[in-house]
């Protein structure tokens, strides 16, 4: 560690070289952190500016559906139970037989 340092104490050139160096790097920094803040300034606004337009028009989207009421929930209707024969009376035995593999296999999965 000594003899860079002894270089660039005998060698005015290499230690200005090298602190110009050191400044260069040190104000890149500077620009990465500003140019960090301003991103997450710019992402944030971005944010803020959604949110708020969103809220806006939500509360507009209320006073709309306000002014027009419109009917009365009715409680769902009922089916009427189904006459006659089930389902699996139709069908042949081998379309039955496939369809209860194909259910078996569908549960193994």
């Amino acid at each position: 560690m000594g003899a860079p340092f002894a270089v660039a104490l005998e060698g005015g050139k290499l230690f200005a070289i090298l602190v110009g160096q050191l400044i260069f790097v040190q104000c890149m920094k500077n620009e990465l952190f500003s140019q960090g803040i301003d991103l997450m300034l710019y992402g944030m606004g971005t944010v803020f500016v959604f949110l708020t337009l969103l809220v806006f028009l939500l509360k507009l989207l209320e006073l709309f559906v306000r002014q027009f009421p419109g009917q009365p929930v009715t409680a769902p209707l009922r089916r009427a139970p189904v006459q006659g024969t089930p389902a699996g009376a139709t069908l042949d035995p081998a379309h039955r037989a496939a369809i209860e593999k194909a259910i078996k296999l569908h549960l193994k999965l």
